[in-house]
């Protein structure tokens, strides 16, 4: 080996072995506040435990926080997205159920202070008819033309109870008046005297409109223990029909009403009852009468 080749070693050797040091100093005094000895090998090993430990902490922070849902693109938990969708459709169902029933309170309520309109129909809205226009004392021509039709396909000569036919010292026959059904439903207990049954109960859908058979005056409107919310009417001819276990009254005593005329609703009121019906009666003179004998319910 010559002595230039020995030098190049030399030097060779000397630079793989130079290291740094890394010193902190203070910048009044020039004092030494700490060294650290560093070789490129410890710097590299330096800057990757760095940069693993920042990679780790920023997985955990995504992963166990809620950062992650601002991550562009991330689909989150399926499974609260599901609960999300069923929390709102129970609010929804808890606000429908809660506007029902301020509703009802609220008719139940007016039924008691006696603010109920009866004009109303079930879906809250007036008739569009003016009452002004309306004539309770002559027969329409569409009217008479639909009484004309009912006496051809019963056969019957039909008697109607209004202020203008009828007399009331008259004794005609209560065969030969026509009587509005009050509702249409199902007789589930027939007359029985024997039994003191004096009428009919009939079963009907629920909230359904009760109507007055003959053309009359209001009697009698309250509540009784046995019969519930009760509405009797007078008619011509010393007739006198009843209304048990209706749900609401919408007459007062002294209202005049006529013939299908809506006077209750059917309920289920009065310790008597045993489930939502209309119980009837019929009395003349004095007497009860079998209303299916008059009436096709």
């Amino acid at each position: 080996m010559d002595i230039k080749s020995g030098f190049d070693l030399f030097n060779t050797n000397k630079v793989k072995r130079v290291k740094y040091r890394f010193v902190v100093l203070r910048d009044d005094s020039f004092k030494e506040v700490a060294s650290v000895k560093l070789t490129k090998r410890n710097m590299v090993i330096l800057s990757s435990t760095i940069f693993v430990s920042l990679v780790f902490i920023t997985a955990m922070l995504i992963i166990y926080t809620p950062l992650k849902y601002y991550i562009p693109g991330y689909q989150g938990d399926f499974g609260y997205r599901s609960k999300i969708l069923k929390l709102e459709y129970s609010t929804d169902s808890i606000l429908t159920a809660m506007a029902a029933n301020n509703m009802k309170i609220a008719n139940i309520n007016n039924v008691l202070n006696g603010t109920f309109d009866s004009t109303y129909n079930k879906k809250g809205l007036k008739p569009q008819v003016k009452t002004d226009t309306i004539n309770l004392f002559s027969i329409s021509p569409e009217d008479e033309a639909l009484r004309n039709e009912m006496k051809m396909m019963q056969g019957t000569s039909l008697k109607y109870s209004d202020k203008k036919s009828v007399n009331t010292n008259s004794d005609e026959s209560i065969y030969n008046l026509y009587f509005f059904p009050p509702v249409k439903g199902i007789i589930t207990s027939k007359y029985d005297a024997k039994q003191g049954h004096y009428g009919v109960d009939v079963v009907a859908p629920v909230d359904e409109p009760v109507k007055a058979c003959l053309d009359g005056t209001i009697i009698s409107s309250n509540w009784t223990l046995d019969g519930g919310y009760e509405i009797a009417i007078q008619h011509a001819n010393n007739l006198v029909s009843i209304y048990k276990h209706n749900s609401k009254i919408l007459k007062k005593i002294g209202n005049f009403v006529k013939a299908g005329e809506v006077v209750s609703i059917i309920g289920n009121s009065g310790e008597k009852s045993t489930g939502p019906h209309l119980h009837f009666e019929i009395w003349k003179n004095g007497v009860g009468m079998d209303p299916a004998n008059f009436i096709k319910f």
